[in-house]
């Protein structure tokens, strides 16, 4: 398991060392991708941004070669639901949490380690060295 810096919503020529560390972490890791947006939007990037860059990662990286949890984050703030219906129309069952309530924590700890493995279990050849 590893923890990868958030991406923006911008072209592979743009990403910064990191944001490029995190692609290539998805190219080369059996890993399950927990895709955390922020409905509120004070992580300082609108919805549409999020959705956006769902999108290019979703089709970059198909269902077929990983698991994805969508996670929508800080459901216990009323902002949360002003763009939520725009975030269900694209996610497949999204789990709501809230780090400050605790709401869905461990529903999304049972789903993550479902998911991992599964991911183990279905692991084909090991990705070779370059």
């Amino acid at each position: 398991m590893t923890d990868t810096p958030g991406l923006l919503n911008r072209g592979e020529d743009d990403r910064n060392t990191i944001e490029r560390l995190t692609v290539a972490a998805l190219q080369h890791l059996n890993s399950v991708v927990l895709f955390t947006v922020d409905l509120t939007e004070d992580c300082g990037t609108s919805v549409a941004d999020q959705l956006e860059l769902r999108t290019a990662i979703r089709e970059r990286f198909p269902r077929s070669d990983r698991q994805w949890i969508d996670v929508l984050s800080k459901s216990d703030l009323d902002e949360f639901f002003k763009h939520e219906s725009l975030y269900l129309e694209n996610a497949t069952d999204p789990i709501r949490v809230s780090a400050e309530t605790g709401q869905n924590l461990e529903p999304l700890k049972d789903r993550f380690i479902q998911a991992t493995t599964e991911a183990a279990e279905n692991q084909q050849a090991p990705i070779p060295k370059p």
